[in-house]
């Protein structure tokens, strides 16, 4: 009804999101599209054991705007592969796809997919882009490896007590 509305009034296309939040960390999924292998071969131990979640997790309320739209619809939320971005687009559910974690990872991903990059994006939604928010610029702590290290190092230090985590 407020996609409706919103058309009446004259937008021209839609992002589908999940609406309100008190943050953004809160809404989005971590660890979208990771399955248990490669949750491993990422460092990323912890994952391999935890619910998979789906990429492109918004796509139901993308898939019901359209049906009610006729105006663009773009899907954000989770996407973190080429083929889940042309079934995206294939199969109706939204006319655009929209990112924003992948590119703190790979900020020229547009252009390595338009010269016919496939596959999985280097973004694994693990947050940790997150976790330095407001203190350190944002940048993907996982590249290099040199830097996962020092973020582990501070999580272990906070747990155990120590000094210097943050």
């Amino acid at each position: 009804a407020i996609a409706r509305q919103l058309a009446s009034e004259g937008i021209v296309a839609l992002e589908v999101t999940y609406g309100v939040m008190t943050s953004y960390r809160e809404n989005i999924q971590p660890y979208s599209g990771i399955r248990r292998l490669r949750a491993i071969g990422d460092g990323m131990l912890h994952r391999s054991f935890a619910r998979f979640v789906p990429e492109a997790y918004y796509r139901p309320f993308a898939r019901a705007a359209k049906a009610a739209l006729d105006i663009p619809v773009i899907l954000v939320g989770g996407l973190r592969s080429t083929e889940v971005m042309d079934d995206v687009i294939s199969s109706g559910d939204a006319d655009f796809v929209a990112m924003a974690r992948p590119f703190v990872r790979e900020p020229d991903l547009v252009n390595k997919i338009a010269q016919g990059r496939r596959g999985p994006v280097d973004c694994v939604s693990c947050n940790i882009c997150f976790v330095h928010e407001g203190i350190d610029p944002l940048r993907c702590w996982r590249t290099p490896a040199a830097m996962l290290a020092h973020v582990y190092g501070h999580y272990l230090r906070g747990l155990l007590g120590g000094a210097g985590a943050r």
